[in-house]
């Protein structure tokens, strides 16, 4: 230690002596500054910054002369153009200073911006590609009280009308409450929302719906007047995470065919499972959710099946319940938690009651009381009708808090937020969340209702501390305290 110590002294010497010839030269001796290395990373995105782009083609120009030309890389292992991977991600290290990026997809314009004209977000650049495509319906899903017609492409709200899309009986057009079920915000205006999938519960049986006139985000209209007749409604579909052979149950056979895939074989019996990235099996067998089917999965699988670990708890926290039937079966792993504000002063259980009694289409998994106190009103394995968007809900916790004074502010009481740290814990450990990624937008960890729809939810307080609660919870997780 003291030889590091006297190292540490003798470096100072050149600088002393350096700053001496300065000052006899009258300031004409400058220390050379270190050339810091500089990278550019982002995503490519489409209509809403969490529809990520895979695919793309994207190359990184110099443009420190004035000009526009490829740069070439100074380290083997980076090339230039790049394509995008899974999160829509590029990037590059030691870059010119002056730079623009351009883009190109099949189907879509091709982008081309100056790096004055990048849009940043969180430390990236977020590119937005526009299609040159007009949309077409995906399919219309018949669920278990409403109708989902789904689009190939992100819809602009102001034009998805009960005139552009119609359900009819018998040839009359029916009547019911129709709202988008993943709705976002534009990644260009914050103004302007977008929707793929748009509910509708009708008063009569629904025997046909027709489309037309409704645009995408790029204002392309759908061609022509499109018909689905009830005949093609295909039924709503639901997993359960560990159920790899959709059987309704979790066994060891599930296990089997999760170990076989580990170790790259993917048929059981005669039956062949796609553990493709973007399969259902691969997201029901990938336990830890790290993007692969891995031995470890395939013990958290057999757990299961002999009732060692259950997929979904609730949390012991919640000390009253009263379970709604406003919620759907969830068809994605939990991993991001949505908070909310109840717009009034309430206990749990007055929340809870009042979400059971009323006959608004709203639920949530956990209500938190302004004294702290908290209930359980929808169980985490199904998804709540909390947050405008179904998209969101399936992937979220969503637990409302109590305000304990009423607006602007909407402040909220140090007993609830105590609790909500406390509960937002407890969710993350027993679902498997790692950390808590606040992001300011709907593609992060942890979100608010006003990412989906034309709200203030959680009201300014609540908002403002979302930092305060990440580091928190996040601290607690890396067991630094509770």
């Amino acid at each position: 230690m003291k030889k590091l110590n006297v190292r540490k002294k003798l470096g100072t010497l050149p600088v002393i002596a350096a700053l001496l010839l300065s000052s006899l030269l009258g300031g004409a001796f400058t220390l050379p500054s270190a050339q810091a290395e500089t990278a550019v990373s982002g995503f490519v995105y489409e209509a809403v910054q969490s529809n990520r782009i895979e695919g793309a083609r994207v190359t990184l120009y110099d443009t420190n002369d004035g000009g526009r030309t490829v740069w070439i890389p100074e380290e083997p292992e980076q090339s230039n153009p790049v394509v995008t991977d899974r999160e829509g991600s590029f990037f590059w290290k030691t870059c010119p200073r002056a730079f623009g990026i351009g883009v190109e997809l099949a189907g879509h314009k091709t982008v081309y911006a100056a790096q004055t004209e990048l849009r940043s977000t969180a430390g990236e650049y977020a590119i937005p590609v526009v299609t040159t495509q007009a949309p077409e319906i995906a399919r219309v899903i018949r669920k278990h009280d409403n109708i989902c017609v789904e689009f190939t492409q992100y819809m602009d709200l102001r034009t998805v009308t009960e005139d552009t899309l119609v359900f009819y009986h018998n040839g009359k057009p029916v009547d019911g409450e129709r709202w988008p079920a993943d709705s976002e915000i534009s990644g260009t205006n914050p103004y302007v929302y977008y929707a793929k999938s748009f509910n509708f519960l009708p008063e009569a049986e629904v025997t046909e719906i027709t489309v037309q006139r409704v645009k995408n985000y790029a204002g392309i209209s759908i061609s022509g007047k499109r018909s689905v007749p009830a005949s093609a409604f295909v039924p709503e579909t639901y997993f359960t995470p560990g159920d790899i052979d959709n059987d309704g149950t979790v066994t060891a056979a599930d296990a089997r065919i999760a170990l076989r895939a580990s170790v790259g074989i993917f048929t059981d019996g005669d039956k062949t499972y796609d553990f493709s990235e973007s399969s259902r099996t691969l997201l029901i067998a990938d336990r830890d959710k790290n993007g692969a089917v891995e031995a470890s999965d395939a013990r958290s699988i057999l757990r299961a099946a002999v009732g060692l670990t259950a997929f979904y708890s609730n949390s012991k926290l919640a000390t009253y319940t009263n379970l709604t039937d406003k919620h759907d079966d969830r068809t994605q792993p939990i991993d991001r938690i949505t908070i909310h504000h109840m717009s009034d002063v309430m206990t749990a259980k007055g929340c809870c009651d009042y979400f059971c009694e009323t006959t608004r289409e709203v639920s949530a998994n956990y209500c938190i009381g302004w004294d702290g106190s908290v209930a359980l009103n929808v169980e985490e394995r199904y998804r709540a009708w909390t947050s405008s968007s179904e998209a969101n809900d399936m992937r979220a916790i969503t637990i409302e808090v109590s305000n304990d004074s009423y607006g602007p502010d909407w402040h909220v009481s140090d007993a609830a937020m105590e609790k909500l740290i406390e509960l937002c814990i407890d969710v993350c450990r027993r679902n498997d969340i790692k950390e808590l990624v606040f992001t300011e937008n709907a593609y992060g960890s942890i979100t608010m209702h006003k990412m989906f729809s034309d709200t203030d939810c959680p009201g300014p307080y609540l908002s403002a501390k979302y930092p305060y609660i990440v580091e928190r919870v996040n601290s607690a997780l890396r067991g630094n305290g509770s």
